[in-house]
């Protein structure tokens, strides 16, 4: 379990940006091979006050639902910033991500994306992304379509490994892909994402609010590293 929320720490702090603030979490160790965890969704601990909301229905929270072993999976684990929090009335300003099989990083992609609209301040202090320096980024549309070419490849970087194993890895996935999914309907993309596991709903699994005071990324990359 700490592994794969290491994986989504270093997915979305690894790269530091120019003319902004530094990384913004802790590169702790990146995914692979798993502590599994089988507790029943009856049990799971209620939201804590600082807690995004749970994933939606469709999105497995457990790792044995995969059905396959961990190190024949690519994971493609995505984090993005937005302008704010409803897809179709905000947009992207960034999209991170990296590829891991088998315990190894194989792959990276990072890019700024200009919104199309200002950031509002309050969103700058939250993500650390200002106005300057998405003004000469690529507009949503060809952000998307350089992630999802690169997405794509996920499945193929290896011939051995059939698509069905590549699965998208995000932390509160509701909201990474709702804003995915606007932004490549927006473009004109067709997407179809492959399987999503969401860290928050194995993080909730595994630890109660006894043991962490929410189930926030930061929190937990901190608590397991």
């Amino acid at each position: 379990m700490d592994t794969i929320l290491g994986a989504g720490s270093t997915c979305a702090h690894r790269v530091a940006r120019p003319g902004g603030p530094g990384p913004r979490g802790t590169d702790v160790s990146a995914l692979p091979y798993p502590a599994r965890v089988s507790t029943p969704p009856s049990t799971l601990p209620p939201p804590g006050p600082l807690d995004p909301p749970t994933a939606p229905v469709g999105i497995q929270a457990s790792l044995e639902d995969l059905g396959t072993p961990l190190s024949h999976v690519t994971f493609l684990v995505v984090d993005v910033e937005t302008t704010g929090g409803a897809p179709g009335a905000h947009a992207l300003t960034e999209i991170g991500a990296v590829k891991v099989r088998g315990g190894r990083v194989l792959e990276e992609f990072s890019t700024l994306v200009n919104p199309g609209a200002a950031i509002p301040a309050q969103i700058t202090m939250l993500t650390g992304i200002t106005n300057a320096m998405v003004a000469g980024a690529p507009a949503v549309s060809a952000a998307m379509e350089a992630f999802l070419t690169w997405a794509d490849g996920a499945a193929h970087h290896d011939a051995a490994v059939p698509r069905e194993e590549t699965v998208l890895v995000a932390h509160n996935a509701r909201f990474d892909l709702s804003h995915l999914r606007a932004a490549a309907q927006h473009s004109g993309q067709d997407w179809s994402a492959p399987r999503v596991l969401d860290t928050l709903a194995l993080a909730r699994r595994a630890w109660s609010r006894s043991d962490v005071p929410n189930h926030r990324l930061s929190t937990l990359a901190s608590f397991v590293g």
